[in-house]
């Protein structure tokens, strides 16, 4: 089980497309399919749709949001046919739940997505624990969606949490570690520069407020000689 959906790849449209119509055709077409096959059928559309959906996103934005309508209706009928067969607390459910987050992210509808990783999180938590590399992930993810946010504190929490656990898996080297260690430098950064900025700014308040003080003792002199 794989919900690494941090950063999805951008393949070539027409195999992306052709990816789509099998999984679609399959899901359709074979009755022999059983339930949990199925319902991983209309999830694996749904990875397909979203990266026709990046794909098309630099060019087209209507295409892209199409492609982002049909793969959050497959996710939701994935996740409708595993809830029905697992029940509401499955790992291959918090799977599906972070892909529907990712759809709603890439649309930015934030507070949606925040919703279903945490939820996803919750689940992949309770069955992986707390130092799974799924769980790394979605933490990544939640990350992500604060930053966007201009949530700067969460993010870097919700980062430092999730390369605390890749850290135990992968190495220091490793892309997954690495994308990690330059979004919280990168945030880090930012944060200083805008305090550095404020300080500034109080800095130049000071002096405009003595200069100000200044001129109106130069007049008071000035009126009474």
């Amino acid at each position: 089980m794989d919900t690494r959906h941090d950063s999805l790849e951008i393949v070539n449209s027409s195999n992306v497309e052709e990816s789509v119509s099998s999984y679609e055709t399959k899901s359709t077409r074979d009755v022999m399919l059983s339930p949990e096959d199925t319902a991983t059928h209309f999830n694996n559309v749904g990875v397909a749709l979203q990266k026709c959906g990046l794909k098309a996103s630099s060019n087209n934005e209507a295409q892209a949001l199409s492609y982002n309508e049909r793969a959050s209706a497959a996710y939701r009928t994935s996740l409708k046919m595993k809830k029905k067969q697992f029940g509401n607390s499955h790992p291959t459910i918090a799977t599906t739940l972070n892909n529907l987050a990712s759809v709603y992210f890439s649309e930015g509808h934030y507070h949606c997505a925040l919703k279903y990783y945490n939820k996803s999180l919750d689940i992949m938590t309770m069955h992986l624990g707390r130092n799974d590399p799924n769980v790394a992930t979605i933490w990544h993810n939640i990350g992500d969606v604060h930053r966007a946010m201009q949530r700067s504190n969460l993010a870097i929490i919700c980062f430092e949490r999730a390369l605390a656990i890749r850290r135990e898996y992968f190495y220091e080297c490793d892309v997954r570690v690495v994308r990690l260690v330059l979004k919280i430098n990168a945030l880090t950064r930012e944060k200083e520069c805008a305090l550095l900025r404020q300080d500034i700014s109080d800095e130049i308040s000071k002096i405009d407020k003595l200069e100000k003080e200044f001129k109106n003792e130069i007049e008071i002199l000035l009126s009474n000689i």
